[in-house]
C-alpha cells in the first residue's frame, strides 16, 4: 500500500496529526501511517467527512449562482438553458447569444451531474459505514 492510499484513511481519521515538516502523521505513534490493508486503531471523523463532501459539492457546482450543493437543481438548470438555446435556433438562427445560451446550459448541466457522482458516492460511503456500525 502506498503513502497516498494511506493517506486517504488518515486524512478522515480522529487520530490524524500534522507535522509542518512532515504532513500528516498518526497522532498515535507521531510517524508516517504504516498498516497495509486497515488501520486497527482507525476512528472516522465523521466532521471532517462531511466538511471534505461539502467541500467536493461546492467546487463542483456554481458559486455564483448560490446553488453549489443542489444538483437536481443544477440539471434541470442546465436542461432548460440547453432547451432555451435549441428554442433560440430553431426561431432565431445560429448567432452568438444561442452559442453562449448553449454553452452556459451544457456546462450547467455538466455540473450538476458531476455533483450528483459526488453525492451518490458519498450516500454509499455512509450507507456502508451504517451497516458496518450495525
Amino acid at each position: 500500500m502506498t503513502r497516498e492510499e494511506r493517506l486517504k484513511s488518515c486524512r478522515i481519521c480522529t487520530n490524524r496529526k500534522l507535522n509542518l515538516q512532515k504532513g500528516l502523521l498518526c497522532g498515535l505513534t507521531d510517524e508516517f501511517a504504516a498498516f497495509e490493508d486497515d488501520c486497527q486503531d482507525f476512528n472516522k471523523d465523521k466532521v471532517e467527512v462531511n466538511r471534505q463532501f461539502e467541500m467536493k459539492m461546492a467546487a463542483a457546482g456554481d458559486g455564483r449562482t448560490g446553488v453549489g450543493m443542489d444538483y437536481k437543481f443544477n440539471k434541470i438548470l442546465g436542461l432548460s438553458v440547453v432547451l432555451v438555446g435549441v428554442l433560440m435556433i430553431i426561431f432565431l438562427g445560429i448567432g452568438i447569444l444561442t452559442i453562449i445560451v448553449l454553452l452556459y446550459g451544457g456546462f450547467t448541466l455538466f455540473r450538476g451531474m458531476s455533483q450528483e457522482k459526488i453525492f451518490l458516492k458519498h450516500q454509499e460511503e455512509s450507507n456502508a459505514d451504517s451497516k458496518a456500525d450495525e
